[in-house]
């Protein structure tokens, strides 16, 4: 996203109804084990995400990932409080490579706000007011590079998906089905750097 783009408002998630104790129980069992499956199916989808070398990882610095400077590596003063989000992609400083271009899993949105305006709740996800979010679109896959500056939320340019970064990414309007997930960070020689896994899978719904 280059800085014309972003000046310009709108920029380029039976029969029987008699039940038996012994059946009851039985169902209810059913319910919670079906839960348990769920909750460690989950737990094991973004662990593997994790673990995928085109993701970010844990002392990722980043990138931009559009405009003049792109590949160059962001530091804190390049992102101005209350100004639109920043598309990067995270580049392992140690090898000296961007993440696998072939996928938007390394994309993110660095947004920077007041830190005493941050929720609690993303206190720890954010650093000296900057937060990072996945820019897959939950809904299609779509990489989200749109800043409504009026109602402050991430626009999704395919199907008008809109984020509220500020309610944890929250869906406020459009059919992506959950909200985007979260990067935790930290600020490292004046750069903001992974600091933690995607606080849920990124990308587009599965059946």
């Amino acid at each position: 996203m280059n800085r014309e783009a972003e000046s310009n408002g709108a920029n380029t998630l039976g029969s029987d109804l008699r039940i038996s104790r012994r059946e009851l129980l039985k169902g209810a069992g059913s319910c919670v084990g079906a839960a348990a499956i769920f909750s460690i199916v989950g737990s094991s989808n973004v662990n593997a995400q994790a673990k995928d070398a085109s993701m970010p990882q844990v002392g990722d610095v980043f990138v931009f990932s559009t405009g003049k400077n792109k590949g160059n590596v962001i530091s804190l003063n390049d992102l101005v409080v209350d100004a639109p989000p920043v598309v990067a992609r995270a580049k392992d400083p140690v090898a000296g490579v961007e993440r696998d271009h072939r996928t938007s899993a390394s994309i993110v949105l660095l947004l920077r706000i007041k830190p005493e305006t941050v929720p609690a709740e993303l206190q720890t996800s954010a650093a000296q007011g900057v937060l990072a979010y996945s820019a897959w679109c939950t809904h299609l896959g779509c990489v989200i590079d749109q800043w409504d500056a009026n109602k402050k939320v991430f626009k999704c340019p395919c199907h008008k998906s809109a984020f509220d970064p500020v309610q944890g990414g929250k869906v406020t309007d459009g059919p992506a089905p959950r909200p985007l997930p979260i990067l935790p960070l930290k600020i490292v020689d004046d750069k903001p750097t992974v600091a933690g896994d995607f606080t849920a899978r990124v990308g587009p719904q599965r059946s």
